[in-house]
């Protein structure tokens, strides 16, 4: 392990930081949980006020942030995996998380989406299918940079936030992304 990883996490004296540190210590799941789901509500609204102006969509915010809740179930363990039984090197861990952990989270997440939306179980499985392979090519484009950063840098109880973090600023990135296609209406 390196240094930056076995150091204590830094900031520990700052106020609001430092209470998230030492809940993140006592209760790590939990407060993953509740700091991601937080997270996930937030930039949908910020999704929703950038691309149309307004919240105009809030069963959206609603399943974001069910996702954002549910996802560190998995996150937590999955990270603590890959430091304890994945790769030795952090460039060894980049292919594994992302064949064992983004391809199956990304899939699931279109259905998830897509199920909460209405859609029957035939009819989300059309829809991932037919949706996935732009989502994985994108995420190729995205992953490998941030989880470099994530198995490098970032202290292991931290990595579940850094990974929302870049979620967050995603969610953002592809509301910029609509905003920008959408017809300017006349006045």
């Amino acid at each position: 392990m390196s240094a930056i990883k076995d150091a204590p996490l830094p900031g520990a004296n700052v106020p609001i930081w430092g209470a998230y540190l030492r809940a993140l210590q006592r209760r790590p799941l939990n407060t993953k949980i509740i700091t991601s789901g937080v997270l996930f509500v937030l930039s949908q609204i910020m999704g929703q006020l950038i691309s149309m102006g307004e919240v105009s969509q809030p069963w959206k915010v609603f399943v974001f942030g069910l996702w954002g809740f549910l996802l560190p179930v998995g996150a937590h363990p999955w990270q603590n995996f890959m430091q304890s039984h994945g790769p030795a090197h952090f460039m060894g861990k980049i292919p594994v998380d992302h064949f064992f952990w983004r391809v199956p989270i990304l899939i699931l997440f279109s259905f998830y989406n897509k199920m909460m939306d209405g859609a029957r179980i035939p009819e989300a499985i059309a829809y991932t299918k037919k949706t996935n392979l732009p989502i994985q090519i994108a995420a190729l484009k995205l992953w490998p940079v941030c989880n470099a950063i994530n198995f490098a840098l970032i202290p292991l109880p931290l990595r579940v936030l850094w990974q929302n973090f870049v979620l967050s600023f995603w969610t953002i990135y592809l509301a910029l992304q609509m905003r920008e296609r959408k017809p300017i209406k006349a006045a």
